[in-house]
């Protein structure tokens, strides 16, 4: 036998240790877990702890000292405040609505009611006698654009002056006075029973001779401006008055009303002015419409 062979061959007289074995867990740990489990099994649904029942809102005010009489007041109080909020929006629908109404029904009168147009011409020169005195003749054509009979019609023009610095204040006071009377139910027009116009049958006309004389164009010249020296202006107002045969006889009635400056056109210049000499003739006009004293109601 060889040396090798012997250090490879265990010596009889050694021993050969055990193999480690698995140590155990700690009896701690398994004594906690069995008895987590044990506890788990043991313990009846009736030992878990559960939460208090929930109070209403009566039951906690009452909880909280507050007395049923209190609470029944507090309860009248937002009844009566919410009746009064339902009360209060039911009166303005009921306010919108009547509104509506009355909407709906001044616009059938505005759509079905006599409307009435009023227009003036002057069918010959301006002419000044040997004396200083104005007359003219005004030929005014009305007509009924609407849709219904305009009843009581009454009808107003004059000449009148401009003011010295050619402005028609003065003339527009006195169309006020006049025409106001007249749309009145108790104005200079309710003795007379006036004229009908009807819709669609074209204009009625009426021939209007006015003037002034001599003595009261010279009170104008003698306001007049230095730039206006020796010169004096002219426009034309007036008004129509009716009612509609809806209506009754005691409202205000519906008017129409006019102003018109008068002009001297000049053919060389393809101008014209509003102050003339008042003197000879005759003398080419145009009439000049002025949105300051025309209206229509």
């Amino acid at each position: 036998m060889s040396d090798s062979e012997d250090k490879a061959r265990p010596q009889e007289h050694e021993e050969i240790p055990d193999a480690p074995q698995k140590q155990p867990l700690p009896e701690v740990a398994s004594a906690t877990q069995n008895h987590t489990e044990s506890d788990k099994q043991t313990t009846p649904y009736s030992q878990k702890k559960s939460k208090p029942p929930r109070r209403n809102w009566v039951e906690s005010l009452i909880a909280a000292g507050v007395t049923s009489q209190e609470i029944w007041n507090a309860a009248v109080a937002v009844f009566t405040g919410l009746l009064l909020v339902i009360t209060y929006w039911q009166y303005q629908l009921g306010q919108e609505q009547n509104q509506l109404g009355r909407d709906s029904f001044r616009f059938t009168q505005m759509n079905e009611r006599p409307w009435v147009s009023a227009e003036i011409s002057l069918p010959y020169p301006l002419t000044f006698d040997e004396k200083g005195n104005l007359g003219i003749e005004i030929e005014l054509a009305v007509k009924n654009v609407g849709r219904t009979v305009a009843q009581e019609a009454w009808n107003w023009t004059e000449l009148t002056f401009l003011d010295p610095d050619g402005g028609d204040i003065a003339a527009r006071k006195r169309q006020a006075e006049v025409c106001d009377a007249y749309r009145s139910p108790v104005g200079p027009s309710r003795n007379r029973h006036g004229f009908a116009l009807f819709p669609e049958v074209g204009s009625q006309e009426f021939i209007v001779k006015e003037g002034k004389w001599a003595k009261e164009i010279a009170q104008e010249l003698a306001r007049a401006l230095p730039v206006n020296k020796g010169k004096v202006g002219f426009a034309i107002i007036g008004c129509v008055s009716y009612r509609a045969a809806s209506e009754d006889t005691s409202d205000q009635r519906h008017q129409t009303r006019f102003l018109y400056h008068i002009g001297l056109w000049d053919d060389d210049t393809q101008t014209s002015t509003v102050f003339v000499k008042p003197r000879g003739g005759p003398y080419n006009i145009v009439l000049i419409p002025r949105v300051s004293g025309s209206s229509a109601d």
